[in-house]
Parts: C-alpha cells; sequence; structure tokens
C-alpha cells in the first residue's frame, strides 16, 4: 500500500500543469521558447549542412505526444524523401503531453504540432494565434486497458487510479468522456493521472501503479495478450474525432507561405504511402522498428488502422465532421461555452495549394 501510494503521489504530482491560458500568455508575453522534450529547435526553420548534392535544407520541428502507429507518418515521411524532396527535412519531437505541443508552436520551438482537436480549439479561445493546416487523424482509435480483476466500468468505483498521458487535452477528454457515458463520476468514482507516456503507462499497468489506462496501437494488442482486460474501444464511442491534425502559429504560416505548402506536400505524400496496399509489409517493418514491437501486432494495428477503420485523413484533408465530434464532447463537458463552426480553427489555404500542386 505504501509503495502503491508513493506511485500514486507521484503521478498526482505529474499531471499538475498550468491552465493553457497561462501557458500562451507566458510565450506571448516574454517571447520565451518553449523546451518540452526531447530539447531545443529553432523558432524558424533551421539550414542544416549543405547535401551531397550541395543544397541546404530548411528543417521543420514537428511535436507529436506519444510513439505509436499513429504518427508514423512522420517517419516514413523522412525514410521515403517525401521532405527531402520539398528541399525540407523533419524533425520529429516526442513531447509528452498535448498542451506541451502547442506550448512550442506558440513559444515557436516547433513550427508545426500533431495537436487533438480539443486542445487546439481550446488554445484558440484562449487568444493564441494558432490554427489547423492540415488533417492527420480522423478518427481516436485507442482501448481502454485494465488490470484483469476489472471486468467492466462498475469494477471502476471506490478510487480506481486511471492513467491517462496527461490530465488536460488530448486521451483524457476521451477518457473522462467514457467513463461519464458509463456513469461514473471523477473524483468520486476514480482519480484521473498522469501517467507519462506509452510506455511508461504500460509499465504503471503492469507494476499496478494505475488500475487502468488509455492504450494506443500496438501496445493495446500487447496489453490483451498479457491478460489484461479490453473495457472499451474509443472509435466505438466517438466515431467522429480529430485525434490529431497539423497546428501551426498564424503569423509564422504567412511568414513562411512556400514552406509550409512543400511541407504539406511531403505530408499528403507520406499518408498517401500509408494507405497503398503495396506498401503493407514495409508499413509493418517500419512500425515493428520504430515501436520496438512484435511483427504480429504491428500486423494487427495496420489491420485495424489502416484496412478496418482508415483512420489517417485521406490526403490530408481537414474536414469538419471530426472537428465537431470533438467540439460535442468540449460541450458535453463545459469545456466549450456554444457551439462554434469548425472553420474558426481550420485554413485549408495552404494544404489546397499544396493538393492542387501535386499529381
Amino acid at each position: 500500500m505504501n509503495a502503491r501510494s508513493g506511485w500514486y503521489r507521484a503521478l498526482r504530482a505529474a499531471g499538475r500543469w498550468a491552465p493553457l491560458a497561462v501557458l500562451v500568455l507566458a510565450a506571448a508575453c516574454a517571447g520565451e521558447r518553449a523546451a518540452p522534450a526531447p530539447g531545443p529547435a529553432a523558432a524558424s526553420p533551421s539550414v542544416t549542412p549543405a547535401t551531397a548534392g550541395g543544397a541546404a535544407t530548411m528543417t521543420i520541428t514537428i511535436g507529436y505526444p506519444v510513439l505509436s502507429a499513429t504518427y508514423l507518418q512522420h517517419f516514413i515521411g523522412q525514410e521515403q524523401g517525401f521532405w527531402q524532396a520539398e528541399g525540407l527535412a523533419i524533425e520529429p519531437a516526442l513531447t509528452n503531453g498535448v498542451p506541451a505541443i502547442v506550448q512550442a508552436v506558440v513559444g515557436g520551438s516547433y513550427q508545426l504540432g500533431s495537436v487533438s482537436a480539443d486542445v487546439g480549439i481550446s488554445a484558440v479561445e484562449q487568444g493564441a494565434d494558432v490554427v489547423y493546416v492540415a488533417g492527420e487523424l480522423r478518427q481516436a482509435v485507442f482501448s481502454v486497458m485494465a488490470q484483469p480483476e476489472i471486468h467492466a466500468f462498475t469494477d471502476v468505483r471506490g478510487g480506481k487510479v486511471i492513467g491517462a498521458a496527461s490530465v488536460r487535452g488530448g486521451t483524457s477528454t476521451l477518457l473522462r468522456a467514457l467513463f461519464t457515458q458509463h456513469g461514473l463520476k471523477e473524483g468520486d468514482d476514480y482519480s484521473l493521472v498522469a501517467a507519462g507516456s506509452t510506455t511508461e503507462r504500460v509499465a504503471a499497468l503492469r507494476s499496478r501503479a494505475i488500475d487502468a489506462g488509455l492504450f494506443a496501437q500496438p501496445h493495446d494488442f500487447m496489453m490483451r495478450d498479457e491478460g489484461f482486460t479490453l473495457l472499451a474501444t474509443t472509435q466505438d464511442a466517438f466515431p467522429h474525432y480529430a485525434m490529431s491534425a497539423l497546428l501551426a502559429r498564424r503569423d509564422w504560416a504567412r511568414g513562411n507561405d512556400d514552406v509550409l505548402v512543400r511541407a504539406l506536400r511531403a505530408h499528403i505524400r507520406s499518408l498517401r504511402w500509408l494507405y497503398d496496399p503495396a506498401n503493407k509489409e514495409a508499413f509493418i517493418d517500419a512500425l515493428v522498428r520504430h515501436t520496438r514491437t512484435d511483427e504480429r501486432y504491428a500486423r494487427r494495428t495496420y489491420e485495424l488502422l489502416i484496412e478496418q477503420y482508415q483512420t489517417f485523413a485521406k490526403d490530408g484533408a481537414l474536414t469538419p465532421e471530426p472537428f465537431e465530434g470533438a467540439m460535442k464532447l468540449m460541450l458535453d463537458a463545459g469545456d466549450l461555452r456554444a457551439p462554434l463552426p469548425p472553420e474558426r480553427y481550420l485554413d485549408r489555404t495552404w494544404w489546397e495549394r499544396a493538393i492542387s500542386s501535386l499529381p
């Protein structure tokens, strides 16, 4: 019990975060560059040493929240040369917590961020001059995995500890909505804590530091085979939810117009590669390498995300339905005061230029 209490206190402490409005104001007023892991990045595209052909390459840093199949496109684009073909290099930056990614975009450390709709919408409503410029994930495909003795949501009652990447935004929004659907109230029935990255949450579940948590692919398949209970999947409960789209600061986008169009061309080509059936085995191989998972789990992940649900936004398109789904959850939770048009948060200008210039 003492060891469990220590873990609980540590996770609770890790879950405390400054409200997004404070982060936005601090970055805007002080002009400080945010510095989430894994280290600093240039406030505008940096120039790397000359390539073999003699041309300098500009580097775009993209923050993403978890090492899973749902952000494989960033690595695929790099490995397949799509970014290099545009005279760019991509630097994927793994960053715990989607709010921290927004902070880095606002502060200028990241040029782009893979950000869930709820966090980006909240940032805009709190004064951040950011906008979504391309789509990524039109669904949230996660599994709520629990200790083997927990067989249903009713077993969560009694102060169970639930782990998410952060306690505000992203996966925590989905967890709260799921538990609310099943009649559970945070604080009375369970506690939500920040349990770190996917691998850290896996370790926390195995060590019983948490009673349940939200997991992406391929880790959820692995946890099922280890005997943990599958309580629910988010895609069944919320079929339309923009789990991720590319967010940029408006003034950066306007000041780097051509760079952003080229970046989005590379992004679109990366997503097309994922959906090409000819690349199935290469997708599986890449997922094995990047997530250090077994081939069987990578194969099941491909079948789920690509063949069954087609989770990635086709051609990176920004469509309103996934954002409307996210806004509904925010309204239900009291995180948004009134329904607003999704176009308030989206700007297709650069994506339209990018898609029109591709065959």
